[in-house]
């Protein structure tokens, strides 16, 4: 079972001999939508793969199983992915098991290992059950549908992933179905990730920290040299896992209830490959140094991108919510999330926006780098929108429904902070600028319309984002470029490199300090890349940037931005 030929993804390896004790009987076809749909006949389905069925969830086709099986009194279930590739190995050429749907297996997906299996059944648990058949996202330059067209190649996705009563969900996974009990092996207990191992629960030390009235700074490293910016031989030869890359981008971060620092990033030789997982690391409270990354979410044979994460301190100390996308899978949904309340060392099952009302023009879907609730408990998440734009999505109730807000501001990447007459503050967005300045949009009407006016801020183009946040003491804090990524900048502008900007009155006015020490990114300039900020209980700002060489996170408090001398600490 799986393959180590050159051309075999990361998911295939290494190869191992498995052993099927009992005989099972495999449908010869796909289950068909005219067979579904005696089981349930307002199912909304994929129709591209007739007359196979297609864009239907693992647990749709666990209940078809389950009703076929008190209807004819014999047991059928989904195959294991072990059988699945048994019956492919044998008669892919006849039976569509490479040419139709994916289809769905009855296993959560886990690595592979070397050892001997007997009657495997997957993970114990995990965040995607098996998907076979061939990749799951389009076909694209990175992404050649031919190449996974073989029966070792393995995918897998969320098993609530399908249509929930909207235009999403419409995938191209469907399931066939074999006729024998379940094999009664225990499950292989899943891999937890070191960085999600071991974590405090405490939160007492979370305000623990130096004396703010004195300026700090402070500069680190977030990642290691390897993986940041090494070339796919010094990865390979490090021993590290495979899933690492050399492109450390569009980062999470967030401060945990517990004072922890958590960070994912996603990790790409190509940005769009279907490899692409998101790796996480975390800088422990009362650590000097992050720990060394681990390989932590990933949907096999799916591009997973643009992580964003969100203490939500509604309830308390808050519930941390992870969002992210997938912009290559047909049938994604705006973003996918889940969530811990215990500082990241658990999460929830992967779960998919059901979205009501009417769906304005869509981008890729991206996440952003915010999301908050307005005064009246709302939840707004913000992703990319078409074009150059950007959009709020707004929950009502705790995320069990989404609705586009109808708006769009101006520019890709916007970044959203609550005013405190309960106006909606957009800044930036790349790609997009007024006489060469940085845009900001203003809604009145929760996100409905915006108005678009200037700031002094020069404006950013790709490979930039900013980042605003309201600190403990009510100003507001921006972190972004004095130059887009061609170094060009209004001519008012004198300084180059990178700066934070505080406002006391709600973003009318800034106090500018630059950055030191900063880092150059992909061009000749030094950079944020896309960056994310966050305040700590303890008063410390930290702002983590990616597209650097390398990734860094910078430590201050608003003394030092208020400061005039360049204070560091080592």
């Amino acid at each position: 079972m799986g393959s180590d030929d050159p051309a075999a993804t990361l998911y295939e390896r290494p190869t191992h001999d498995v052993t099927i004790t009992s005989s099972f009987l495999i449908g010869a076809a796909p289950v068909t939508i005219e067979e579904f749909r005696r089981f349930r006949s307002d199912a909304l389905v994929n129709e591209r793969f007739a007359p196979s069925v297609a864009g239907v969830s693992w647990y749709d086709a666990i209940a078809y199983c389950r009703w076929l099986s008190e209807r004819e009194g014999l047991p059928y279930r989904l195959p294991t992915e072990a059988e699945w590739e048994y019956a492919c190995r044998s008669c892919a050429e006849l039976k569509h098991m490479l040419d139709g749907p994916r289809q769905w297996c009855l296993d959560w997906y886990g690595e592979y290992d070397a050892s001997p299996k007997t009657d495997p059944v997957g993970a114990d648990g995990g965040m995607a059950r098996v998907v076979r058949g061939g990749v799951l996202d389009v076909e694209s330059p990175h992404c050649p549908r031919a190449k996974y067209a073989r029966p070792s190649n393995r995918a897998g996705m969320p098993p609530s992933f399908g249509p929930n009563g909207s235009q999403f969900g419409l995938h191209e996974i469907g399931f066939r179905i074999v006729q024998a009990c379940v094999p009664t092996s225990a499950a292989a207990p899943r891999i937890v990730p070191a960085v999600f191992s071991d974590v405090k629960q405490d939160p007492s030390d979370a305000t623990i920290g130096p004396d703010l009235s004195r300026p700090h700074y402070r500069k680190r490293r977030v990642l290691p040299v390897p993986p940041d910016g090494s070339t796919p031989d010094e990865i390979r030869s490090s021993g590290l896992h495979p899933a690492f890359c050399n492109d450390h981008h569009s980062p999470g971060f967030e401060v945990l209830p517990n004072g922890d620092l958590l960070a994912i990033f996603y990790s790409a030789y190509h940005e769009y490959d279907p490899e692409v997982g998101l790796i996480a690391t975390r800088l422990r409270g009362g650590a000097d140094a992050w720990d060394m990354p681990s390989f932590a979410f990933d949907l096999p044979g799916v591009n997973d991108h643009a992580p964003m994460l969100w203490n939500d301190a509604k309830l308390g100390p808050g519930k941390l919510w992870l969002f992210w996308g997938n912009p290559q899978l047909p049938g994604a949904f705006p973003f996918s999330y889940t969530t811990s309340i215990d500082n990241g060392a658990t999460w929830s099952e992967v779960s998919f926006p059901r979205i009501v009302g009417p769906v304005g023009e869509l981008g890729k879907p991206q996440p952003i780098n915010t999301a908050f609730r307005d005064r009246t408990g709302r939840i707004f998440v913000a992703t990319d929108a078409k074009g150059a734009s950007s959009m709020l999505w707004a929950s009502d109730d705790d995320g069990r429904t989404w609705r586009d807000t109808g708006g769009r501001t101006f520019g890709r990447h916007t970044t959203f902070v609550l005013l405190r007459d309960g106006r909606i503050l957009g800044m930036g967005g790349k790609n997009a600028h007024i006489d060469g300045y940085m845009p900001r949009s203003i809604s009145s009407d929760g996100g409905k319309t915006y108005h678009v006016s200037r700031t002094p801020f020069p404006a950013l183009t790709s490979g930039q984002r900013p980042s605003i946040i309201r600190l403990s003491s009510g100003r507001l804090l921006l972190a972004g470029d004095f130059q887009n990524k061609h170094g060009e900048k209004p001519p008012t502008i004198a300084e180059t490199g990178c700066y934070v900007a505080l406002s006391d009155d709600e973003g009318e006015n800034w106090r500018i300090r630059k950055l030191t020490d900063t880092q150059r990114g992909n061009k000749l300039n030094d950079t944020l890349g896309y960056c994310v900020a966050r305040q700590a209980p303890n008063g410390l700002i930290h702002i983590i940037t990616s597209r650097t060489r390398p990734s860094v996170h910078f430590e201050l408090n608003e003394a030092w931005i208020l400061s005039e001398g360049d204070i560091t600490t080592p």
